[in-house]
């Protein structure tokens, strides 16, 4: 539950967004392979939950700054998984606390000109 709630603030902050052609391409697919089992109503929010995801996850790979220690394969170190979502949320909030000041600011010299 935290997790999706991360990913979704994520995507939030970063204006991701998963396009209806994706989300229809998939169902698509998964249709082709369901036959009669198939659900859209189901499926639908749990394709878009896991593109939205996919996309978030990408964006974190990419901005990433880690140090990688491999551990024995098998393993899945989740307070790591934690700790890593944790620092990503801060950081995010914090960037994206910093755009809105500067926002903020701008808006306020604007007015202050239109004013003189």
């Amino acid at each position: 539950l935290k997790a999706s709630r991360a990913v979704e603030e994520i995507a939030r902050l970063e204006n991701i967004r998963v396009s209806p052609q994706e989300v229809e391409e998939q169902l698509a697919n998964l249709k082709k392979e369901a036959g009669d089992e198939y659900d859209e109503g189901q499926l639908r929010p749990k394709v878009e939950s896991t593109l939205l995801k996919n996309y978030v996850m990408e964006l974190l790979t990419d901005r990433a700054k880690l140090d990688i220690t491999y551990e024995e394969e098998g393993k899945f170190d989740q307070k790591l998984m934690d700790e890593l979502m944790e620092q990503t949320i801060k950081r995010e909030e914090e960037e994206a606390s910093k755009r809105q000041e500067q926002v903020a600011k701008a808006a306020a010299q604007a007015e202050a000109d239109q004013s003189e």
